[in-house]
């Protein structure tokens, strides 16, 4: 039994020896359609009054291709706009044609929803155009040594900020740990804007909260799992980042949900063993998918 009331968290931070790193890969292709989404959209706006901007809807894009490509630590998020696979998920990263679908489909459902009356008059040759440019199979990976990657931090290479805390969690997939007398079995998971995390087998807790009528503590039990997440972070005065670890836990939902919390999320962790398209790669990555109010959402296109 674990009691809430004096439970605490001890914060870890590390350094990291680069030579751990060596010979381990990182996987990165900044998103190769950019300037052909903002020709776009200026000519749309040429041809369109609104009163407000209209954003380039890249989270719906990301919603699809971390469903689809499991592979990827994490999608073309803001604000580098690009992918990055770590560790031996380089060996099952999306093709340039693969990525080049996905990306058409997106660009197709954006023109349709947001200038559908243009597109299909005045605007008809550039939508054309657009489409044209994201047929096209350019998108390009670069591969880099993590200790490389590493040891440029202080020279502004960002990407290494987000790519070695992926990797670090990956190296912890099917790795086992005892906690508390648990066997905890590592998955990994995507974690959003931060790559990856690892995250254990789910568990079932039994602990106590303090009530507030009767003052007295009362047992009650829960679903929960151990999570892992690495973040790479600066200090004045020092040459080398630290390698700060989080401890976490992911709490899960155990009875019907009527509402949930103000601004806090509800998702569903979902894994796959084999690939949702035919002729594309897998990995036991588990996704988080967002759950709306009619049931788990559904992707974007």
């Amino acid at each position: 039994m674990i009691n809430m009331l004096t439970s605490s968290i001890i914060p870890l931070r590390f350094r990291i020896d680069e030579t751990y790193l060596r010979d381990k890969m990182v996987s990165i292709s900044r998103f190769a359609y950019e300037q052909a989404c903002k020709d776009f959209m200026t000519n749309m706006e040429r041809l369109v009054s609104r009163n407000h901007p209209v954003a380039t809807p890249y989270s719906r894009l990301n919603t699809v291709m971390t469903a689809l490509m499991p592979a990827l630590a994490h999608p073309f998020v803001y604000p580098e706009r690009q992918l990055l696979v770590v560790g031996e998920d380089v060996k099952r990263r999306p093709t340039a044609a693969q990525i080049s679908d996905v990306v058409r489909q997106w660009g197709k459902q954006w023109g349709d929803l947001s200038f559908g009356s243009v597109v299909d008059g005045s605007g008809r040759d550039a939508y054309r155009r657009f489409l044209d440019r994201l047929d096209q199979p350019v998108q390009q990976w670069q591969d880099f040594d993590a200790a490389d990657l590493f040891l440029k931090l202080g020279e502004g290479a960002q990407a290494g900020f987000r790519a070695i805390p992926s990797l670090l969690a990956s190296l912890l997939a099917g790795k086992e740990s005892t906690i508390h007398g648990r066997t905890v079995i590592w998955h990994l998971a995507q974690d959003g804007d931060y790559g990856l995390a690892a995250i254990s087998q789910p568990f079932l807790a039994t602990y106590e909260v303090l009530d507030a009528y009767s003052q007295k503590l009362k047992p009650q039990t829960g679903t929960f799992s151990y999570k892992l997440e690495f973040r790479l972070q600066t200090q004045v005065g020092s040459s080398r980042p630290w390698l700060h670890l989080y401890v976490r836990c992911s709490r899960y939902v155990d009875e019907e949900l009527g509402k949930k919390n103000w601004q806090r999320d509800v998702s569903v962790k979902m894994g796959v063993d084999q690939a949702r398209v035919d002729g594309w790669a897998c990995s036991p990555t588990l996704e988080s998918r967002p759950s709306r109010r009619h049931g788990l959402d559904r992707p974007p296109f």
